[in-house]
This record gives structure tokens, C-alpha cells and sequence, in this order.
């Protein structure tokens, strides 16, 4: 199975995890500090967008 055969077929599932409201430390902790760091929300870069994909 070529990687991007892998990814796909997980990929539904990766994205429920990383969506999931408080399976980490940023939502307890660092959700609100980083909202602050924002000019604005929804706009983001490749290097935050794991964390700011939560909030758009």
C-alpha cells in the first residue's frame, strides 16, 4: 500500500480525533492564549494550522 493509500484510509479518522474537543493539553491550556496571538480568526499559516484549524 503506497503512503497516500494509507492516509486516505485513515484520514476520516484523524480528523474526528484532531477535531475532538479536549483530547489535549490545548484546549485546557492553550486555546486561549494563542486565539490572542491572532490578528483575526481564520487566518493562519502551514506552520499553526494544526492548532488553528480547531477554531475556523
Amino acid at each position: 500500500m503506497k503512503l497516500a493509500e494509507h492516509w486516505e484510509a485513515q484520514s476520516q479518522q484523524w480528523i474526528q480525533w484532531a477535531r475532538h474537543p479536549e483530547h489535549d493539553s490545548y484546549w485546557l491550556y492553550h486555546r486561549d492564549q494563542f486565539l490572542k496571538l491572532l490578528p483575526g480568526r481564520g487566518r493562519w499559516t502551514s506552520a499553526v494550522a494544526k492548532a488553528v484549524s480547531r477554531d475556523i
